[in-house]
């Protein structure tokens, strides 16, 4: 991939500052001058992409700062003190916007490419259709507009404010990242938030691709879905249904845009909560679920069995970067314990599956892959000692291959290139007696 081809993806996915600099440095003999500062204006002034969904005000301001800090971009001259008039021009508009009123929570947009590598001429036209694509959508979804371009840019401006405010309020707990692309080697995978780090996202997609190859028709469920990326990789992977649950509502309503973005949007169901969305029997369902409401500690081991009776029955659950708080861990293992422990409606023999309705299977043998961000060894040890006592059976898979091989190849992406730092666990039920979970 050529080094301008690498600088849009590198803005594509908002990656830190420093990646960026260094490797608009590389490519310029090691400087930040006149060269590199016109290769960063380009990229921002002549990529459709760029032009209809710019970084966030707060991410050039970052990016004009490292350049200034950077003591080889001293020679671009100009008013901005190492920064050259044509980037600080380019730049002027977006920075000093004053900022709009908050009306609720809304996603700002980053992009993923993850695709075999694309050559110039062939990211040239992704980029343009898909800033098409993105931009109707928009639109549409704002309502129609004269001018449909200064609409959109006012929209994502707003949408941009309105999300740097709802970051502050949320400290991070529901951001997460946006968008992919993939067709069979180039499909568009589009989404919306915002990821302190989604690296485990991309690790437990990663997985479920190699899982679901040519072991496909599984019930799953993406535990605390968020931006709905995981689900939406179960799906296309083949999934006889995907449900994507979250307790947070700002979550739920980012994952359904995020499904009409990538075409999924008009056979996806929005239910009333897990039971609903099973009984519905659509392919792709999405529902709010909050831990504490699904997994109450109850008294007795009476009530946990008829608590888990009524849940539904998944083949397989994933979560990915839901320990990221200490509070949350024990209903999150308690969820799980009582979700595995739900036995299938009947097992059927395999002359009777080839005709069976949705929910109902050949093997009772349910298990979860929970990919989780290594933050605070604290964290992690509560986890490990809480499924312990819920008898949960933790077995730890090991992250290098994934992303390194098979049909998808993950282009740009630093997130697998730190996978180093994702510990993926498969999860299963020990037999026996039930544990108070």
């Amino acid at each position: 991939m050529d080094c301008d081809a690498l600088l849009r993806l590198s803005l594509w996915q908002l990656d830190p500052i420093r990646t960026v600099l260094n490797q608009l440095a590389a490519a310029h003999g090691g400087s930040l001058g006149p060269e590199a500062q016109a290769a960063l204006a380009r990229a921002l002034r002549s990529t459709p992409l760029l032009r209809a969904l710019p970084p966030a005000p707060r991410y050039l301001a970052q990016l004009l700062k490292g350049l200034v800090d950077q003591p080889g971009s001293g020679a671009g001259g100009g008013a901005s003190g190492g920064v050259s008039d044509e980037l600080a021009e380019l730049c002027t508009e977006v920075l000093l916007r004053p900022p709009a009123p908050s009306s609720g929570a809304v996603w700002p947009h980053k992009t993923w490419y993850y695709s075999s590598a694309p050559s110039s001429e062939q990211l040239t036209v992704l980029e343009a259709a898909h800033a098409s694509r993105v931009t109707a959508f928009l639109a549409a979804e704002g309502g129609a507009a004269p001018n449909g371009d200064n609409h959109h840019h006012h929209k994502h401006h707003e949408q941009q404010q309105q999300s740097q405010q709802h970051e502050e309020q949320q400290q991070q707990k529901h951001q997460h990242h946006n968008q992919q692309q993939q067709q069979e080697e180039e499909q568009e995978w589009t989404q919306e938030g915002e990821a302190p780090s989604a690296s485990a996202g991309l690790v437990t997609l990663r997985l479920s691709q190699n899982m679901l190859d040519g072991n496909t028709g599984k019930r799953c469920l993406d535990v605390g879905c968020g931006s709905g990326l995981v689900g939406l990789a179960l799906f296309r992977a083949g999934a006889a249904s995907a449900t994507l649950a979250d307790g947070d509502a700002g979550a739920l309503m980012n994952c359904i845009r995020n499904l009409g973005l990538n075409g999924v949007g008009r056979s996806a169901v929005l239910a009333g909560g897990l039971q609903e969305a099973v009984a519905c029997g659509a392919r792709v369902a999405v529902c709010p679920m909050v831990w504490e409401e699904v997994a109450a500690e109850e008294e007795d081991e009476e009530e946990q069995r008829r608590a888990i009776a009524r849940l539904p029955w998944f083949e397989l659950l994933v979560a990915s970067d839901v320990l990221y708080d200490p509070n949350i861990v024990a209903p999150f293992v308690r969820v799980l314990a009582r979700l595995l422990r739900r036995a299938p409606p009947r097992l059927l023999d395999a002359d009777e599956a080839r005709g069976a309705p949705s929910g109902y299977g050949t093997s009772s043998a349910c298990c979860a892959y929970v990919a989780t961000t290594f933050r605070q060894p604290a964290t992690f040890a509560l986890f490990e000692r809480r499924a312990a006592e819920a008898g949960l059976r933790l077995e730890r898979l090991a992250t290098e291959g994934l992303g390194q091989r098979g049909a998808v190849a993950f282009q740009g992406a630093r997130a697998l290139q730190d996978r180093g730092g994702i510990i993926l666990h498969r999860v299963t039920a020990l037999a026996g007696a039930l544990h108070h979970v």
